[in-house]
């Protein structure tokens, strides 16, 4: 069993670190999940809501947890990238 959509505190609607999204990930049994934050482009109404804000230290974390999970659990880097109709 795998999880592709899993929203971290990088999120402004996640509610677990990434590090805390592994050991549930563990503790439920699934192989592989991909972190996938939101980074929505030209968001009208709150530019930040929908960003990472630090990209370098969002990567940072992600092999972090990738490297301490690595024997339990395969973790993906993802993002969930919105787009808005004016953008396409």
């Amino acid at each position: 069993m795998l999880d592709y959509h899993i929203h971290s505190t990088f999120s402004n609607d996640g509610e677990m670190t990434m590090e805390e999204a592994c050991c549930q990930a563990v503790k439920l049994g699934l192989k592989e999940i991909a972190i996938t934050d939101h980074m929505d482009i030209d968001l009208p109404e709150n530019l930040e809501a929908y960003q990472i804000e630090d990209l370098n230290l969002y990567m940072e974390e992600l092999v972090l947890v990738k490297d301490q999970f690595q024997n339990c659990l395969n973790v993906k880097a993802g993002i969930e990238l919105g787009l808005q109709d004016w953008t396409l």
